[in-house]
């Protein structure tokens, strides 16, 4: 069934905070790979159980860009290193020198400054 998306960076504009993603690739993936289905790719169930599993809310989304918006959440904690959520999610996801525990994901942030580069599309009339 289809389902409206998000772009990253208006979900970072409508929190007004920096915001989380998960992004389901790995190096070895041809083109065809990254337009899988993602609900069936074994990362994605796993990450996305444990996030279920910890209260953690999530979602699909897009980035700015509208490239390949399968394959890519947005996780609902803040990026604060001194958070408890964010803690448990980092230490989950990393190895303590930064690396990721979890062959074909990917976590990262977008910064609300970035975000508002994209605040023009926001506009009434930009979409139509």
């Amino acid at each position: 069934m289809p389902q409206l998306i998000q772009y990253l960076d208006k979900i970072a504009r409508e929190k007004q905070r920096d915001v989380l993603c998960l992004s389901f690739f790995n190096s070895s993936m041809s083109l065809d790979d990254m337009l899988m289905d993602f609900e069936q790719y074994k990362p994605f169930v796993d990450m996305t159980a444990w996030l279920d599993a910890n209260g953690i809310q999530w979602q699909p989304c897009a980035l700015p860009s509208g490239i390949a918006s399968s394959g890519r959440i947005y996780v609902d904690v803040p990026f604060d290193e001194n958070d408890p959520v964010y803690q448990k999610l980092a230490g989950h996801l990393e190895n303590p020198d930064g690396s990721m525990k979890i062959e074909g994901v990917t976590f990262y942030y977008m910064s609300l400054e970035d975000a508002m580069k994209y605040a023009y599309q926001d506009e009434p009339g930009y979409w139509d």
